[in-house]
C-alpha cells in the first residue's frame, strides 16, 4: 500500500517531507563543494560521510525496526575511504568510487526494506533495488505531488524544487537567443562566467533531484514496509543444450592445454625454435588468458543460477571445466610472472595478478559450492560482499610505492639492469617517497641501470619537481591525501 501523506498517521506527514528536503540539499551541498571538486582525497571522503549520514538520518526517522545486518556493507565503504585518504593513485580514485558507489547502493536499500534475517534473503539484488536506488525519478515525483493538508507549504517547495532545472535550461535557451536578455543576466552576474555557472546549476538540479527521490524512496520503504521481490527464476534451460555446450567448450581445453603440456616439457628451446622469445610467448599470452577465465567465470556462474546444477552430467561439465580453467589460470599466471621477471612489475600488471586471483577464487567457491549442491543464491549473497571487502582491503596497500621498491632492489641485488625510470616518475604522489629513498642511497638504482633507460644525473629534487609539479606545490585541499603531504616531506629531504 503505498504511502499517504493525506492520510491519518502517527508520523507528521510535512516533518517527513521537509527532512527529506533538507537532507537532499545537504547531499546536494556537499555533491558541490565535495565530491566535484575533487572527485578524490578528502573532498570525496566527506561526501561519503554526508551522503551516510542522511541515510542513517532518514532511516531513523521511519521508527522501523532495521536489518543492523546491512552495516556489513559499510565495511568496504569503511576501507575504501581509508585508501581514498591514504593514496593518491588512479586506480584508488577508480575502483574506491567503484565500490562506494556499490556498497552504499546496497547498504541504503537493505537498510530499510522490513527486518529479516540474512539467512532469509533469497537475494541481494532484488528488482526493486535499480529503480529506488539508482533512478529514483519516482520516488521525487511522489514526494512533490504529496498533500499533507490544506494549508501545507510544502508543495509550493515542491513546485520551486521541480521548476528550478526548467528556470535554468530555458533561461540559458533564452540568454541565447536575445542579447539584450543576456546582457540584463550577466549583469546581475557580474563577473561570474554565465555558461559554466548555468551548466553547474544544471548539475546540481538533477543531483537535488536525485537526492530528493532516493531519500524519499528510502524513507518509505521502510514506513510502508516494501519487501524485496525478486525475479522470476527459470530453471526451464534445456539440459541437452546446456551439456552440449559444455561439451565443446570442454573439448577445446583439453586441446589447449595438450598444447601446454608441449610448451611446459618443451621449455624456453621449444618456444624460441617457433620464432619468438620467451618474454614475447608471455607478453601474448596472459591478457588472453586471463580474459579465457573471465568468459568462463560468467557462463559458469550463469549456468549455475539458471540450473542450481541439479543434474549430475551438467553439474560434472561445469566441475571439469573450473577444473581446466584453474590449470589454464595458473599458466596464465606463470606467464605474467616470466613476463615481470624479463621487464619488472608495474601497476596494471600487479591488478592484472589480483584480478585473475580474484577470478580463481569465486571459481573455487563455485567448485565447491557445486559439489556441496549449494544453491545459488546462499553461494552469491556471501560471495559479492566478501568481493567487495577483499578489493577493498587491497585498496590500502600502497601499490605504487611496493612497485617501486621492487623494481628498485632487483637493479640493487643485480637480477636484472632494466629500470623503466620514465615510468615510475609518471606515477603519483605515492610512489614518491619510496623514490626519494632510493635516491639517496649511497648506491642509487636510478644511476647503476642500464645508461639507455636510466638518467646518467643524480635523480634528484629538481627532476622530482619537474615531473611532480603538484606535489611541490600548493593542492586544493579537498584533493588532498597523506601521500601528498609525505611527498612534499620527501621532495624536500632528497639530495640536491
Amino acid at each position: 500500500m503505498a504511502f499517504d501523506l493525506s492520510a491519518p498517521h502517527p508520523h507528521h506527514k510535512a516533518h517527513l517531507v521537509v527532512a527529506t528536503m533538507l537532507t537532499a540539499f545537504a547531499a546536494t551541498l556537499a555533491f558541490h563543494f565535495l565530491l566535484i571538486p575533487s572527485g578524490h582525497g578528502f573532498g570525496f571522503v566527506l561526501f561519503a560521510a554526508v551522503l551516510i549520514a542522511g541515510m542513517l538520518v532518514l532511516a531513523v526517522m521511519s521508527s522501523k525496526p532495521l536489518n543492523t545486518w546491512a552495516f556489513l556493507f559499510l565495511v568496504p565503504v569503511a576501507f575504501t575511504l581509508a585508501a581514498e585518504t591514504l593514496y593518491a593513485s588512479d586506480v584508488v580514485a577508480a575502483l574506491g568510487f567503484l565500490i562506494t558507489f556499490v556498497s552504499l547502493t546496497f547498504f541504503s536499500y537493505w537498510l530499510t526494506v522490513p527486518r529479516l534475517r540474512f539467512d532469509e534473503v533469497q537475494s541481494l539484488w532484488p528488482r526493486r533495488i535499480v529503480p529506488e536506488v539508482l533512478f529514483p525519478v519516482r520516488g521525487t515525483a511522489e514526494m512533490l505531488t504529496t498533500r499533507s493538508g490544506k494549508r501545507d507549504w510544502t508543495p509550493v517547495l515542491g513546485g520551486v524544487v521541480l521548476a528550478i532545472p526548467f528556470l535554468i535550461v530555458i533561461g540559458a535557451l533564452f540568454a541565447g537567443a536575445d542579447p539584450l536578455f543576456r546582457k540584463g543576466i550577466e549583469g546581475v552576474f557580474d563577473d561570474v562566467d554565465l555558461a559554466r555557472t548555468l551548466f553547474r546549476l544544471c548539475r546540481d538540479a538533477v543531483a537535488l533531484l536525485f537526492f530528493l527521490g532516493g531519500g524519499w524512496l528510502l524513507l518509505t520503504r521502510a514506513i510502508e514496509g516494501r519487501k524485496p521481490s525478486t525475479a522470476a527464476h527459470d530453471a526451464s534451460l534445456d539440459r541437452t543444450v546446456v551439456m552440449t555446450f559444455l561439451g565443446l567448450l570442454n573439448a577445446l581445453f583439453v586441446v589447449f592445454l595438450a598444447f601446454q603440456t608441449v610448451t611446459f616439457f618443451g621449455g624456453q628451446a621449444f618456444v624460441e625454435s617457433q620464432g619468438l622469445t620467451y618474454a614475447e610467448y608471455a607478453r601474448q599470452g596472459f591478457f588472453q588468458l586471463l580474459a579465457v577465465a573471465g568468459i568462463v567465470f560468467g557462463v559458469i556462474w550463469a549456468i549455475y543460477r539458471q540450473t542450481e546444477l541439479r543434474q549430475w552430467g551438467t553439474r560434472g561439465l561445469s566441475l571439469l571445466l573450473i577444473a581446466q580453467t584453474g590449470v589454464v589460470i595458473v599458466s596464465a599466471i606463470n606467464r605474467l610472472l616470466l613476463y615481470i621477471d624479463a621487464y619488472g612489475l608495474s601497476v596494471s600488471r600487479y591488478w592484472a595478478l589480483v584480478t585473475i586471483g580474484i577470478i580463481a577464487a569465486v571459481l573455487v567457491s563455485c567448485f565447491v559450492g557445486a559439489l556441496a549442491k549449494v544453491k545459488y543464491h546462499d553461494l552469491a549473497k556471501y560471495a559479492f560482499p566478501g568481493v567487495l571487502v577483499v578489493v577493498s582491503a587491497l585498496l590500502l596497500f600502497n601499490v605504487e610505492g611496493f612497485v617501486v621498491r621492487f623494481n628498485a632492489e632487483r637493479i640493487l641485488s643485480g637480477k636484472t639492469d632494466r629500470l623503466d625510470v620514465p615510468y615510475m616518475l609518471h606515477l603519483s604522489a605515492d610512489a614518491v617517497p619510496t623514490m626519494a629513498e632510493f635516491a639517496c642511497a649511497e648506491v642509487s638504482p636510478f644511476t647503476t641501470a642500464s645508461p639507455n633507460e636510466a638518467f646518467t644525473s643524480r635523480f634528484s629534487c629538481e627532476r622530482l619537481k619537474a615531473v611532480r609539479p603538484g606535489v611541490s606545490g600548493q593542492i586544493d585541499w579537498r584533493r588532498m591525501t597523506v601521500s601528498a603531504y609525505r611527498a612534499q616531506a620527501a621532495i624536500a629531504g632528497v639530495k640536491q
